[in-house]
């Protein structure tokens, strides 16, 4: 049985929670609240590639009509193939991620998403490049081809357009994440800087110690405009304005009060210890 006092010599203390006199930040809610989210991404995201790898079996097959009849068969396969496409629930896959490593995460999935997904495109090109010989060779159904290709065409590059889409916001969700972790972290030793109320009396000494306190200033605003410019999800430049972010956007603005918070309390530690300066 190992004892409390012990624990620290075998596990670094950020990897233990403060009931075992760590300092690693631990909240079983959300974390089984963020469990779970991964949970339903993870299984909605193998259903759809599921529903995508049979689309993609479909459009490979090679036999095409060889009489009227037979292709007007095929243009209802077709029809009946593009309905699926535009059934693939894409857009109930909107999570953005509530920490940097599930951000990451997040990213990677979407990543192989997009990548299963733009090989199934590549048979779209093919079905659409047959109904423009069709149509030039003088079809008689030249004109249901036509618009058939032309709605499955728009089908996927609206497709396309969520995928590049959701690409974008998961970029913006990793470096946000990874930005406000970054300043959270470095909270605690900036907090102890200003805190740390022992003023140098020799003259060399209190100038390097106000040009620390200057440029520890500095570090902090940084940091948190840094942060505060990787939160805008919304309004970045050729975003899409009817996607739905507010699940991410609520989250990434209770984030920024965090941060908002915690720069607030810092601000007021800093210029009290810089009154210090000047008053001694």
């Amino acid at each position: 049985m190992i004892s409390l006092e012990a624990l620290p010599k075998i596990i670094d203390t950020s990897q233990l929670t403060s009931d075992l006199e760590g300092t690693l930040s631990y909240d079983h809610a959300n974390w089984l609240e963020t469990r779970l989210a991964v949970e339903e991404f993870s299984w909605q995201a193998a259903d759809l590639l599921d529903r995508l790898d049979d689309l993609q079996e479909d459009l490979s097959r090679s036999d095409f009509a060889d009489d009227v009849s037979g292709a007007k068969h095929k243009i209802d396969l077709h029809n009946e193939m593009k309905k699926k496409i535009m059934k693939a629930p894409v857009e109930d896959i909107d999570l953005l991620g509530h920490t940097y490593q599930l951000a990451k995460q997040l990213q990677e999935e979407h990543r192989h998403f997009t990548m299963s997904s733009m090989n199934v495109y590549v048979n779209i090109n093919r079905i659409l490049s047959v109904a423009s010989r069709l149509i030039e060779g003088g079809h008689y159904a030249a004109t249901h081809i036509r618009s058939v290709a032309g709605r499955l065409d728009r089908t996927w590059k609206d497709f396309a357009a969520g995928l590049e889409e959701r690409t974008a916001v998961l970029a913006l969700s990793v470096i946000f994440h990874h930005k406000a972790e970054q300043y959270v972290d470095n909270v605690s030793a900036w907090n102890g800087a200003c805190e740390n109320t022992n003023i140098p009396t020799e003259i060399m000494m209190l100038e390097n110690s106000i040009h620390q306190h200057q440029n520890l200033y500095e570090s902090m605003c940084q940091a948190y405009t840094e942060n505060e410019n990787s939160s805008n999800y919304e309004n970045r430049p050729g975003g899409n304005p009817a996607a739905d972010y507010s699940e991410g956007a609520s989250h990434v603005l209770a984030v920024i009060h965090q941060i908002l918070n915690h720069h607030r309390a810092l601000e007021q530690k800093w210029h009290a210890k810089k009154l210090n300066y000047t008053s001694g």
